[in-house]
């Protein structure tokens, strides 16, 4: 339960971040997605 309300913060905050952050931190992105999916499964 605490990964996914972590996971939501995670979105909630990259979402607010510049467009120049967000960019930076899209590996980062895709790397919290991967570990979301194996937290799922």
């Amino acid at each position: 339960m605490k990964a996914i309300i972590l996971f939501g913060l995670f979105i909630l905050f990259s979402s607010l971040l510049p467009a120049d952050a967000e960019e930076n931190l899209s590996e980062y992105d895709a790397t919290a997605l991967a570990d979301y999916d194996a937290l799922q499964n």
